[in-house]
């Protein structure tokens, strides 16, 4: 038998042995190990982490709110606390602004330091809204937010809700609005269709403008709905003129609305008509107090 000699390089081009895989999960362990003691290495040469504080949570502005809004007797209440006078002026302000220059609002705001409300157009926006709840009464402490009243549909119950809570957008609503028959509820309805600008006029005249008109309908269509019911048609006028032609005015006034509704179908014996002259200005604006006030008895 004849002996072959290998190249000198055929040693380096032989191949290498398998490394056993008991020798590969040895090796990743210890790999693993070594990396488990940097932290700790880390420590022992005096190496230090700034701990990073925890994220700032703060407080929402709606869960130091005190408010009410209520109705009892044909008046609004509006209760609980701004922050300073001015803030309780301008609150005041706006939620007549909403509830309409016919509305009767009971001041029983306090001033209390670091109290929050509502911005005034939130007001405002909240008050339109409640103006055709009957028997309305919102009560808001703190992060709790409870309304109470009647309507006559879903929809009018679901739009009162979601003002609240617009308004209060980090309170929790307790909704108890009732739906109820429509005649059980159309003072309030009533109330609402005639609040100003619904029923103006211009300076020294009597006659109904186009929107007039319409809050007229409106009115006359919910009588019409709720038969028997009675209304109080009230004339009012600015300061300008004597009291003797503003007390004439404001009786013109009423009647033409009266005259407006007879036409429209409600009963002429079904209305009371007064003029009231000048005697309960609603509004710095002028424009606003030359109007006709519409109730139900």
């Amino acid at each position: 038998m004849s002996t072959q000699t290998l190249p000198p390089d055929a040693q380096t081009r032989l191949p290498r042995p398998r490394t056993s895989p008991n020798r590969t999960r040895w090796a990743a362990g210890a790999l693993v190990a070594v990396l488990a003691l940097v932290p700790l290495t880390a420590c022992t040469t005096g190496t230090t982490t700034t701990p990073v504080p925890p994220t700032a949570t703060t407080t929402p502005a709606t869960q130091g709110a005190q408010f009410s809004l209520t109705l009892a007797d044909g008046t609004f209440t509006v209760a609980g606390a701004a922050a300073d006078e001015a803030g309780k002026a301008d609150a005041l302000a706006a939620v007549a602004a909403g509830l309409g220059a016919g509305a009767q609002v009971n001041d029983q705001l306090n001033v209390v330091s670091g109290a929050w409300l509502p911005d005034a157009d939130a007001l405002t926006t909240l008050a339109s809204a409640l103006v055709g709840v009957e028997a309305v009464s919102l009560n808001v402490n703190g992060g709790d937010a409870v309304l109470a009243g009647t309507v006559t549909s879903d929809a009018e119950k679901q739009a009162a809700s979601d003002a609240v809570a617009a308004a209060f957008p980090d309170a929790e609503v307790a909704d108890h609005v009732a739906i109820v028959e429509l005649c059980s509820v159309v003072g309030a309805k009533v109330r609402e269709a005639a609040q100003a600008p619904a029923l103006v006029f211009t300076s020294g005249s009597s006659e109904l403008t186009a929107e007039s008109q319409t809050a007229v309908a409106e009115i006359a269509m919910l009588v019409e709905q709720c038969p028997g019911t009675k209304l109080t048609v009230v004339g009012q006028t600015d300061t300008r003129g004597s009291e003797v032609g503003n007390e004439a005015l404001a009786l013109k006034r009423a009647q033409a609305v009266a005259d407006a509704l007879a036409a429209a179908g409600v009963p002429a014996d079904d209305m009371t008509v007064q003029g009231n002259a000048a005697n309960a200005p609603i509004s710095d604006d002028d424009s606003l107090n030359r109007r006709v006030d519409v109730a139900v008895q």
